[in-house]
């Protein structure tokens, strides 16, 4: 098998599978290609001069170069999370955790719950209520801090 097009279509030449380096992999679509894996991580929509580094192993970028995003997609009953584990067997240590089911937002470092966000926007910061700060006129708040 040529190392440029591994697998390819006879009526669509511009959308294939390549090879185009040793331990590469990528994904063509309209003649550009769309996603490439390497022995170092995973491109969509970009180029290997964006990821290919030891910290950049996943990247997302727009076709544009206007917006770009991740979308992570569960039921309604269950959680999108965004997980930081390292090779010591600290699995996710940090996390970013969005329940569905009760619409409420949590942060997670050294694995305990740092910080929430209710779905009526109130925010607990270092224990399990969250509350909402009122808004006072700064003047205000001197004068009674002067009292």
């Amino acid at each position: 098998i040529p190392d440029d097009k591994v697998f390819g279509f006879a009526s669509d030449t511009n959308t294939f599978i390549s090879r185009p380096a040793a331990d590469t992999f990528a994904f063509t679509n309209g003649g550009t290609e769309r996603v490439r894996i390497t022995t170092t991580g995973v491109g969509i929509n970009t180029d290997p001069n964006t990821y290919n580094s030891s910290t950049y192993q996943f990247v997302v970028k727009t076709h544009n170069n206007a917006n770009a995003g991740i979308t992570l997609h569960s039921t309604s009953s269950g959680h999108g999370s965004l997980l930081f584990t390292d090779s010591g067997g600290n699995s996710a240590q940090g996390q970013v955790v969005y329940d569905h089911s009760t619409n409420r937002l949590k942060f997670t470092a050294n694995a305990q719950e740092r910080m929430h966000i209710t779905p009526n926007g109130a925010l607990g910061i270092g224990t399990g209520f969250a509350t909402t700060i009122p808004c006072f006129d700064p003047k205000q708040l001197i004068q009674i801090i002067k009292i």
